[in-house]
Parts: C-alpha cells; sequence; structure tokens
C-alpha cells in the first residue's frame, strides 16, 4: 500500500541581489501606483445635548444613569440640572436646585425606579433622594457635611463620609433606610469605595 505523500504549499520569495558580473535580469513593468494604506485613526464623534451648549455656567460634575436615560449635572459647583437625554425634556426636582455632589442609585435592569443621592448645600440637613420614574421624593439620610458619597454595585448600600471625619452607611430597602454601622476617623474623608462583589467598604 502506497505511503500518503504530502504536498507543502510553496511559498512566494523574493529575488535577491544578482552576484556580482551576472548579467542583469529584465524588468517587468512597474505595477500601477495604489493610494498608500491610510493608518490613521477612525475620527471620533461627538454628540451633544442642546441645552448644555453654549451654557453661560460651567460644567463641574456630569452623570449617566445606570439605565442610560437620565443625564444629571452641576453646573458652577451648585446648580443641578437633570435631563432626559432621549426626550432632551428637563426633569422636575420638585424643588430641588442645589446640589454639590451627586449619585445615581445602581440597580437591576427595568427596575422600577431610578434613584438620585443628592448632598445640597453644607448646612443642609440631610442628604435628598429622588425617584425621577414616578417624580417624588425618598426618605432623606440624616447627615451633614458631607465629603464622601458611595453605594454598593448592586445598590442595596450606600455609605457618607464626612468634613468631620465620620462614615456612616445605610442599608437600602423598599421602605425607610436602615442605619448600619458608623465609623470615625481623625481627618475629613475624601473617598469612598465598596467591593464589587460583597459589602465591604474602603
Amino acid at each position: 500500500m502506497p505511503k500518503p505523500t504530502r504536498n507543502l504549499p510553496k511559498l512566494a520569495t523574493l529575488p535577491g541581489p544578482p552576484p556580482p558580473g551576472a548579467p542583469e535580469a529584465p524588468r517587468r513593468a512597474a505595477a500601477p501606483d495604489l493610494p498608500p494604506l491610510s493608518t490613521a485613526q477612525p475620527a471620533a464623534r461627538f454628540f451633544g445635548v442642546p441645552f448644555l451648549k453654549g451654557a453661560a455656567r460651567e460644567v463641574t460634575a456630569i452623570h449617566l444613569c445606570p439605565e442610560r436615560v437620565h443625564l444629571a449635572t452641576i453646573r458652577d459647583g451648585t446648580v443641578l440640572e437633570v435631563s432626559n437625554r432621549l426626550t432632551l425634556s428637563r426633569v422636575d426636582l420638585g424643588g430641588l436646585t442645589c446640589a454639590r455632589m451627586i449619585a445615581f442609585r445602581p440597580g437591576q435592569p427595568n427596575a422600577a425606579s431610578t434613584e438620585l443621592a443628592i448632598v445640597g448645600p453644607p448646612d443642609a440637613p440631610e442628604i435628598a433622594r429622588f425617584d425621577l420614574k414616578a417624580g417624588n421624593h425618598l426618605a432623606g439620610l440624616p447627615i451633614q457635611g458631607v465629603t464622601a458619597l458611595a453605594y454598593s454595585s448592586d445598590g442595596r448600600f450606600l455609605a457618607v463620609g464626612t468634613r468631620a471625619g465620620a462614615v456612616r452607611t445605610w442599608l437600602l430597602g423598599p421602605g425607610a433606610p436602615t442605619p448600619l454601622r458608623s465609623g470615625a476617623f481623625e481627618a475629613q474623608v475624601e473617598s469612598l469605595a465598596f467591593h464589587g462583589e460583597h459589602p465591604t467598604l474602603y
């Protein structure tokens, strides 16, 4: 029985320089000029919300809700505005017009509510919470001098740090928020972060 044979593919090679004294090989017709391959990156495309363009006040913070529908901005460090980026209409926040910090509560897709936490003026007695879908106020969190704000990735917990070095956490449910552990540190709390998989606060 004959052994099977393998046909190796032939590779194209480029001719090397001729040895000294060899006759010059006939020249082939030059290939037609082709446009050079472009190495440029694709052009970036920018989209703007009309009421943000040409604004007299500076946008100092901007947040997009987890469902990518509502866009919240703070202008000049104090003026709060929320809009529906799909309809380009502003949302009535029921008198909440001043904010120093804002954060959207993470949640499951197609959640029943879209919650926004709002840290107002330094003398505000609490952190305001507003449901953008229902258009109503939620139970606030009594604390002053807030300098840091963080939700857990599943939206169940909210942690807050203050100028006085206090850290407080709440469990958020369908009813009123439940206060959990608190701590005290020697300096102002600048930033907080939750672990992505379990309720550990850094």
